[in-house]
């Protein structure tokens, strides 16, 4: 969550309203929510981030791991009111009915870059 926050993972709506108070506190330009870099955090988690966040007048921005997406695609985080979203994972998710996630191939390896982005468009 940022350095000088000490107070273990945000991984409950209580911790999450905790942690953008101490970002508030500490005069961070903004509330960055990064689900690569912390974790693709649940729905509601999200919600409480997004919330306190505006409470305290800081603005949201999200990367929606592409092994998050299941569970929240952009449309969903907007919905919460998400201010940004970086790159595009969750994008295209949030076009589907009837399905939650693109139909990967078999080989498809996430930890691949080249075949991760190749694989973007791939409805």
């Amino acid at each position: 969550p940022g350095e000088g926050w000490d107070r273990g993972p945000v991984d409950s709506p209580e911790t999450a309203r905790e942690w953008v108070r101490w970002a508030a506190e500490v005069d961070v330009d903004g509330a960055r929510i990064d689900g690569l870099k912390l974790t693709s955090y649940p729905p509601a988690i999200m919600e409480a981030l997004i919330d306190e966040a505006h409470q305290h007048g800081l603005g949201t921005v999200a990367h929606l791991a592409q092994t998050g997406v299941a569970r929240m695609n952009a449309l969903d985080a907007a919905e919460l009111g998400l201010d940004m979203m970086t790159h595009y994972y969750g994008l295209f998710e949030a076009l589907f009915e009837g399905r939650t996630i693109q139909d990967f191939p078999v080989d498809y390896n996430y930890q691949n870059e080249q075949h991760r982005f190749g694989q973007v468009g791939r409805l």
